[in-house]
């Protein structure tokens, strides 16, 4: 069965602009997280022609997972002027606010210039990642290393390899 997905944010002219889809809840047992598709037309985001036309994207998001220094700064990236902080907001606009801030993991992506055939990939791909989430969350998402767990929780490039180091060198490797 097919992971159903509804509009998230983004132009209604999505091929032209570009969008985001929200999944519903998903549980591991720990916390809740969302899946995020998300489209990119790379012709109007560069104005380079020269290579695909779309990328597509699948993120986890988690909420309750990011750390309060982040949820801060992603808030005030996108509304300085709400005092209420994040949790003010409905779950998936918390969501869309930290996709867009980067407090998301990437587990997927595909460029190409058939949209609709991109579409069927994803959802052949999200239906593997419910089934097979701890394994998608284990792997790399950048040369450090840096798991899909690790995003989730901020802890993301260099902080994280500073900290493994200073582990090492208390423990004598």
């Amino acid at each position: 069965m097919s992971e159903r997905l509804r509009v998230l944010s983004g132009d209604v002219n999505y091929l032209a602009y570009g969008g985001k889809w929200i999944s519903k809840k998903h549980n591991n047992g720990d916390f809740d997280y969302w899946y995020v598709v998300e489209l990119i037309n790379m012709h109007d985001a560069t104005g380079e022609e020269d290579q695909p036309k779309y990328h597509l994207s699948i993120a986890v998001v988690a909420p309750s997972e990011a750390p309060e220094d982040e949820r801060i700064s992603a808030h005030q990236s996108c509304d300085s002027d709400h005092y209420g902080g994040l949790n003010e907001y409905p779950t998936e606009q918390q969501v869309d606010i930290l996709h867009s801030y980067g407090i998301s993991a990437p587990i997927w992506g595909k460029t190409g210039n058939n949209f609709k055939a991109l579409w069927k990939e994803a959802h052949v791909e999200l239906d593997k990642i419910s089934m097979l989430f701890g394994s998608y969350m284990d792997q790399p998402v950048n040369m450090l290393g840096t798991t899909g767990w690790d995003i989730l929780k901020g802890d993301i490039g260099i902080d994280k390899l500073r900290r493994k180091a200073e582990t090492r060198k208390k423990e004598g490797l």
